[in-house]
């Protein structure tokens, strides 16, 4: 009966019973390595902050540059357009003769009358300033030689005795001394006194009428309201240019210009020929004096 029985296999032995061992393997304990651990962990944490550095880029870049444009405040500009618009049909009620001129007068409007203009208007003659030399001086154009000119015995002005008045004439009449026809021309190269009236020569002080030299220019520098002016002026001239004007005498002419006044011209000479009175007025000009040239 036992033969018949089966015999269940047998396992296959141990691997190290079948290497001719006895004893029973033991569990080998693996220690996990520190460092590889760390160097996990600092992997993580960069990653973190690489994430964390994106995600704020990304979110600064939606709202500063994306959502700021988005949401920008309007920009409101002002109405172009008029106010106020009178309407096509105002309507209400309708009140007459609104264009009246008689509510101007009411009102205090000065009335504008215009003249129908059937030709241009004529031209307006505008008169030449008169050029002045220096302050309170009046300087005379080459126009106003010819002007009404009145003795200066008439009113005599004081003023030293170096100074001397002349009575000038027209341009076209030769000056002649006033005691003498006026067609008899002084022949003297040098001034000379002319005989005048006593109330000229009654005192020292006052200016003496001389005869200038024939066929010889002056020169004007100025014209004065009074012969004390004009003397004064003569002395600050010859000071400040006495290379030029330190060889002339001074000649002072009273001249009635009428609604104007009376001024007392400042002149200096003699100079022979109207081409050195020309260069000596342009050396002058030159200095800032004003200067004309006194035809004889």
């Amino acid at each position: 009966m036992a033969s018949d029985q089966t015999t269940p296999p047998i396992d296959p032995p141990p691997e190290y019973l079948r290497q001719g061992r006895t004893d029973e393997p033991q569990e080998i304990s693996v220690t996990p390595d520190p460092g590889r651990a760390r160097r996990i962990s600092l992997v993580l944490v960069a990653s973190a902050i690489v994430v964390a550095s994106a995600s704020g880029m990304w979110f600064a870049y939606e709202q500063g540059v994306r959502k700021g444009v988005q949401m920008a405040p309007p920009l409101i500009r002002a109405d172009n357009s008029p106010i106020k618009v009178t309407p096509d049909s105002p309507g209400g009620m309708v009140v007459p003769h609104q264009d009246k001129t008689v509510y101007d007068r009411l009102s205090g409007k000065p009335e504008t009358v215009e003249a129908e203009r059937l030709l241009p208007p004529p031209e307006v003659v505008v008169k030449k300033p008169e050029p002045v030399a220096e302050p309170e001086v009046a300087a005379s154009t080459p126009e106003e030689t010819a002007a009404k000119e009145v003795p200066l015995a008439a009113k005599p002005a004081p003023e030293p005795e170096k100074t001397v008045v002349v009575a000038e004439k027209a341009p076209a009449v030769p000056v002649v001394p006033v005691a003498k026809p006026a067609s008899e021309p002084e022949p003297a190269p040098k001034v000379e006194v002319a005989k005048t009236a006593p109330a000229t020569v009654a005192k020292k002080s006052e200016p003496k009428q001389l005869q200038n030299k024939p066929g010889a220019h002056l020169i004007q520098v100025g014209a004065y309201r009074t012969a004390a002016k004009a003397t004064t002026g003569w002395n600050r001239l010859v000071k400040a240019n006495k290379a030029l004007l330190g060889g002339l005498s001074p000649v002072v002419v009273r001249a009635d210009l009428g609604s104007r006044g009376v001024f007392h011209r400042l002149r200096a000479g003699p100079v022979d020929g109207p081409e050195a009175a020309a260069a000596l007025c342009s050396r002058l000009k030159q200095r800032k004096v004003g200067c004309l040239v006194i035809k004889p």
